[in-house]
């Protein structure tokens, strides 16, 4: 299975400015992985502790022919706890998703804090959906 060129990476990392470094603690990625290829803009909010983490606009980009998927990650928290949760909303193509993401994977060497929105093709799953890395 082709992995390379799966995410663009955009070196975006916001922070709460309440947080601080904790000795169990580990960064939060966000990742939109789109498996159809068409290319979609999607309004972004995450929230961690009632704080705004991330609003905005993103663009996905669609699929090349020659790869399983396309997407984009990005590092949206530096440190968070196991316990601790980030709350998301996403609207896209006309639709509003919604779900909650508990961090799990913080005390882990080989895991890692992935809060992921899939658009699947129609030949997978169809739709659209909320995942996350567990530990």
């Amino acid at each position: 299975m082709k992995r390379r060129a799966l995410f663009g990476t955009l070196g975006l990392i916001v922070t709460s400015g309440c947080l601080s470094i904790l000795a169990e603690s580990a960064p939060v990625t966000f990742e939109i992985v789109n498996f159809r290829a068409e290319r979609f803009t999607a309004d972004v909010t995450l929230r961690h502790d009632s704080a705004v983490v991330l609003d905005g606009f993103v663009d996905i980009p669609a699929r090349e022919p020659d790869e399983d998927a396309a997407g984009l990650s990005l590092q949206v928290l530096e440190n968070v706890s196991n316990g601790d949760a980030v709350d998301a909303r996403i609207e896209i193509d006309g639709r509003e998703y919604e779900d909650r993401y508990e961090i799990t994977c913080s005390e882990s060497d080989r895991a890692t804090n992935t809060f992921q929105f899939t658009i699947w093709s129609s030949e997978d799953r169809g739709g659209m959906e909320f995942g996350g890395s567990t530990c």
